[in-house]
């Protein structure tokens, strides 16, 4: 009995997760950008534990995207192998 998987309709889908991740850093990017330009006005004794926790809570997401990106290679990796056990096996 043999496995037939439709690998077109997953790659389609990895790469639509891919876009999805990529939107999502560059709109990551910009609203971090964004709130680092506040201290240009706004500038007292909480400004500096502002900044802690922004860059703290930025790293963090930039952790995550970087894990999805990973899940989303892996995903894509497997399919590629698929694809090629596949073929050897035709």
């Amino acid at each position: 009995m043999n496995l037939n998987v439709d690998t077109e309709k997953i790659n389609d889908e990895c790469e639509k997760l891919l876009e999805y991740i990529n939107n999502y850093e560059e709109n990551n990017n910009n609203f971090f950008y964004e709130l680092s330009k506040l201290t240009t006005y706004w500038n007292d004794g909480n400004t500096q534990t502002f900044l802690e926790k922004k860059n703290r809570q930025q790293l963090e997401s930039l952790l995550i995207i970087e894990n999805l990106k990973k899940i989303s290679f892996f995903y894509s990796d497997v399919v590629m192998m698929y694809e090629k056990i596949f073929k050897d096996e035709e």
